[in-house]
């Protein structure tokens, strides 16, 4: 299964935006990092996509295997952000301080229009 070379994630368009806010923040040594980072995890899970693809239904091609990886990604990106909104806005909701319900609730709508909008831009 091919995997990316570390610099095809710049020229992601719908990454530019976030590599341009991590570089603002961290310089250029924060943006190669996260290249790398992003390059590694990919290729990760790549691997064990391909060492075993009828665990992820994904047959011996490797246009199946590729879409099973972003797949699993596109999951794990869901997961990390409903656990950290869990995290924050349950226990909000079940505050006895005045006014924390609200902001519970606003939280977690906020976190769904959230991600609405990274499924939005992955689609198009």
């Amino acid at each position: 299964m091919k995997t990316r070379k570390p610099d095809a994630w710049r020229d992601n368009p719908k990454l530019a935006g976030c590599f341009s806010e991590i570089e603002r923040f961290g310089g250029q040594p924060q943006v190669e990092a996260t290249v790398r980072a992003l390059s590694d995890m990919k290729s990760a899970i790549a691997q064990n996509v391909a060492s075993t693809p009828d665990a992820f239904d994904a047959n011996q091609r490797p246009e199946s295997q590729e879409q099973a990886t972003d797949s699993i990604i596109t999951f794990l990106v869901y997961g990390l952000l409903a656990a950290i909104a869990l995290t924050i806005f349950i226990p909000m909701i079940f505050s006895p301080k005045p006014g924390r319900f609200g902001w519970g609730i606003g939280g977690l709508l906020a976190t769904v229009g959230i991600g609405v909008a990274i499924f939005l831009r992955i689609r198009n």
